[in-house]
């Protein structure tokens, strides 16, 4: 990736997180990056793969935290806070990831990219569970995952928006809850 393409990517998430799909436009992304439109488009085809493409951005930024932090191996309310503070310093990335729908790219003609991504998140969820003692039968769906994904990006999105307070007591109920979650829940 180059200097104007990841530009053009933190752009995305920057409008993104702040817009709806409806309202979202290239145009806003060019002038941001003080480029033209049609440039934008010389690297990404629609505004479709602008969009997968920025969210694959913030996975794949996502997947890295979230290994090294279970690489640490800390307990798990500290490894939740840790990725609390994450989100909280990408506030536009994390809103990003609510508003578009999923966490994890769409890549249409891309099947084989697609599933192995999918795969690859798996892996890493299967090394994050056994980090913690936590080993699911039968394994998961890749769906599941998304779905506990998607309850840390809400709780994020609803501290970034200091819709409850960000105490250290509300974190651990919520990494409770989510860890009582994933230890019981194998498909949806």
């Amino acid at each position: 990736m180059n200097q104007l393409e990841e530009a053009v990517l933190l752009a995305t998430l920057d409008e993104g997180g702040n817009t709806t799909i409806q309202k979202f436009s290239a145009i806003h992304i060019a002038a941001a990056c003080g480029v033209s439109e049609f440039l934008i488009y010389e690297h990404f085809t629609s505004k479709e793969h602008l969009l997968d493409e920025a969210n694959r951005y913030v996975a794949h930024h996502f997947r890295d935290e979230l290994l090294r932090l279970c690489r640490e191996q800390l307990p798990f309310p500290e490894l939740f806070s840790k990725l609390l503070d994450y989100q909280l310093k990408h506030p536009s990335w994390n809103g990003f990831s609510l508003s578009y729908g999923h966490f994890f790219p769409h890549y249409g003609a891309k099947k084989a990219e697609e599933k192995r991504f999918q795969e690859h998140i798996l892996e890493s969820a299967t090394f994050f569970l056994k980090s913690y003692d936590i080993v699911l039968e039968p394994s998961p769906t890749f769906e599941v995952y998304c779905f506990l994904l998607r309850e840390l990006f809400s709780f994020a999105q609803l501290l970034i928006s200091k819709e409850i307070p960000d105490t250290p007591k509300i974190r651990q109920n919520q990494a409770n809850l989510i860890l009582s979650g994933m230890s019981g829940v194998t498909s949806l």
